[in-house]
């Protein structure tokens, strides 16, 4: 990978854009994580900051702009990846081990609020188990601690 900067053994935040380019196969405009504000062997608190200029706002909805529950899905996914990654490289204790982490299957999907421009959101997910090159994660978007979403998320490994 591209020397992403480790401390500790994890990946060193806040990640910003240019690191998260590197570890994410995903590029504009399907990058849904600004920022990684912590991380850890088994757990991530990222941030996407829902703008008006949003390209899906252009049809869903005209005059009511609601970020769509499935891009919701892909925020937490992207946000596992990440997770994912970093885990990878702590267990394999190999730093910057070019993988990529592949959505697998979404469990127990709750929507709980609308997402409208100027949210911010902030993207938690969890490492709940791993065997083989498989993962799980439960994780949640949250709006000012308010519930918007949740589901467990299952991943794969691709070297």
């Amino acid at each position: 990978m591209n020397d992403i900067k480790m401390e500790n053994g994890n990946l060193k935040t806040p990640l910003m854009a240019e690191d998260i380019f590197k570890i994410l196969p995903h590029k504009y405009p399907f990058t849904f994580i600004d920022k990684v504000l912590c991380i850890t062997k088994d757990d991530i608190i990222a941030q996407k900051n829902i703008t008006v200029n949003e390209q899906i706002f252009t049809g869903h909805f005209p005059g009511k702009p609601i970020f769509p529950g499935v891009l919701l899905i892909e925020v937490m996914s992207q946000a596992c990846g990440i997770l994912g990654y970093n885990a990878y490289n702590q267990e394999k204790a190999v730093p910057n081990t070019p993988i990529i982490v592949l959505l697998v299957s979404v469990e127990k999907v709750k929507f709980r609020r609308q997402v409208i421009p100027g949210d911010v959101l902030k993207i938690h997910a969890r490492l709940k188990s791993s065997k083989n090159m498989f993962v799980k994660f439960e994780s949640k978007i949250t709006i000012d601690d308010t519930s918007v979403c949740e589901a467990d998320i299952i991943c794969s490994y691709k070297l």
